[in-house]
């Protein structure tokens, strides 16, 4: 975990952006970077060029920071959710987890924890998240605009449009 918040904390003092994408034990590596990246009064201003995508989360916690989120009106750092709600390691980290789990989450109904043969696939199709995920404008070398990031009001209105059953 520490030579990789070195690597991640490198590259935010050089970098406008850094996208980190954790998978499974990289969730738990990811959430770990970020909170410390928080305690540090040095570089907590940094998380504002930080996103983060946790696939298969096993991380039981994942916890932004209230003041740059309100500042920016966005999530700071910017963090992403996918989860199958039958892989066994999301059911126990992130899916049992949502009350300390900041950031918007995108389940599918789907079984398997392996990342390219469950994940990536689906990911990359847009069916986590309608295509409407930022971590979905990256696919085939696309790029996110300002206005790309996912707020809680967004995703309120996009949950309050969603007909029920």
């Amino acid at each position: 975990s520490r030579p990789a918040f070195e690597i991640i904390k490198s590259a935010l003092l050089e970098k406008e952006r850094v996208v980190l994408l954790g998978h499974s034990q990289g969730t738990i590596i990811s959430s770990y970077i970020v909170r410390k990246l928080l305690k540090d009064p040095q570089l907590k201003g940094l998380t504002k060029k930080l996103e983060v995508y946790c696939l298969a989360g096993v991380a039981d916690s994942f916890r932004l920071d209230p003041e740059l989120t309100e500042t920016e009106g966005r999530s700071v750092p910017y963090v992403e959710h996918f989860a199958n709600e039958g892989d066994f390691f999301a059911q126990i980290g992130v899916l049992a987890h949502l009350e300390r789990t900041d950031g918007p989450l995108f389940c599918l109904d789907k079984t398997g924890h392996l990342f390219n043969e469950h994940y990536l696939s689906r990911l990359t199709q847009g069916e986590y998240c309608n295509s409407n995920s930022r971590l979905f404008k990256y696919v085939d070398g696309g790029k996110p605009t300002d206005t790309d990031y996912i707020t809680a009001q967004s995703q309120k209105a996009s949950r309050d449009s969603e007909p029920s059953n």
